[in-house]
């Protein structure tokens, strides 16, 4: 069946969890024998993206602008509502997977993800003023929840957060985890003594990490941040002791295949991450994935770290040392670490591209849904 995947707030040829939400589920589903098509607001750099994201089958990528970067909100607003509406139903699709919110009906079967709950992302610009924006927003969210005929919430927070808020979804809302693929686990013996922070955007909370890992008793371990350094994280590096700031790396974002190396490689990942909402974090499906426990913020979905079974997740107001004490014991017991190493490949089974496709699919009209399947539930599942 035609299926049409989009973007509709950002570039999807850079380093960003909803891009590999994207391709890895529209790589499934052509696998799947689908014609899946991704339609983006903005220019492409199609090369880049099969480089990134190690697609096994071509996907067409359709641009609707020359524009590199994202414009005010009714600039966008503008494109999809004229180009990107015409293109996307001279695909006849039979499903319509959108990527954010849009105040407008794209064809008859739309399917809304919310990927957060800051999901209106039609640009950064107010229209007119902050007022007006955060009117606009609420309507295109409440235009958009209407429209659609699926809202898809990737973690049961996001769903409960919709359902109370937006008491008119609760029959149309439902759970579909973001997917990722499963990986080869290395052994303890074959592990470094390595800790991995991804990201250093501001939500990503790098801060934290560096304070934790700073605090820990274990000697040996290293630190490698992954993502253009800002200027803060040199900053906080450079203040460190002597000793603390030699185990310190930062690395710009790397290929696909020397990123997977470094989680497999690793012994722990840690994400602090601040969101008002926990979200279904790629950063940890992926190192979950390869085995690599996890130690996170309780902006992590508990649907994707359930607490002591594959990873610990610690309040952000006592991070650093909580955070510590759950690293040292990370890197000083190998029994408690293969445990969770074996939860961690075991639970992130449930969110491979196959369970969510397979999610996906019984959305098409006349598909024969599976009698089973973890990832879907309705408001308030599990």
């Amino acid at each position: 069946m035609r299926i049409v995947i989009t973007s509709t707030h950002q570039r999807v040829d850079g380093p960003d969890g909803v891009n590999y939400f994207i391709f890895g589920l529209a790589d499934e589903l052509v696998g799947r024998g689908h014609d899946v098509s991704v339609v983006t607001a903005l220019e492409c750099d199609v090369e880049k993206v099969r480089e990134m994201f190690r697609l096994r089958h071509t996907v067409p990528i359709i641009s609707l602008t020359e524009h590199t970067k994202p414009g005010v909100q009714r600039e966008r607003l503008k494109v999809w509502a004229g180009r990107g509406r015409r293109q996307v139903r001279a695909l006849r699709p039979d499903l319509v997977i959108i990527n954010g919110t849009l105040p407008l009906r794209l064809s008859d079967n739309d399917a809304t993800v919310l990927h957060d709950c800051c999901d209106w992302h039609l640009g950064q610009q107010p229209l007119v003023s902050r007022s007006l924006h955060r009117w606009a927003r609420a309507l295109g969210r409440f235009l958009g929840y209407h429209l659609s005929r699926h809202l898809i919430c990737t973690c049961g927070e996001i769903s409960e957060v919709v359902g109370r808020e937006v008491p008119f979804t609760a029959r149309k809302c439902k759970v579909i985890p973001i997917g990722t693929r499963m990986q080869e686990v290395v052994a303890v013996s074959e592990r470094e003594r390595l800790l991995v922070h991804i990201g250093t955007a501001s939500h990503k909370n790098p801060l934290p990490t560096l304070r934790a890992f700073a605090k820990m008793e274990t000697p040996d371990v290293r630190l490698a941040f992954m993502g253009g350094p800002s200027a803060e994280l040199e900053a906080a590096v450079s203040k460190l002791a002597p000793e603390i700031r030699s185990r310190v790396t930062l690395t710009d974002f790397l290929p696909r295949s020397e990123f997977l190396s470094l989680l497999q490689r690793a012994r722990v990942v840690s994400i602090p991450s601040d969101y008002p909402v926990a979200v279904c974090s790629p950063s940890a499906l992926e190192s979950l994935a390869v085995g690599t426990p996890v130690v996170c913020s309780e902006s992590i979905s508990q649907d994707v770290v359930p607490e002591g079974v594959c990873g610990f997740r610690v309040k952000l107001t006592n991070y650093e040392t909580e955070a510590a004490r759950h690293l040292d014991d990370l890197f000083g017991d190998d029994v408690l670490w293969q445990t969770m190493s074996r939860h961690a490949q075991r639970h992130s089974a449930r969110f491979s591209f196959d369970e969510v496709s397979s999610c996906y699919e019984r959305l098409l009209p006349g598909m024969v849904a599976k009698e089973e399947g973890p990832a879907v539930a309705t408001v308030g599942g599990s």
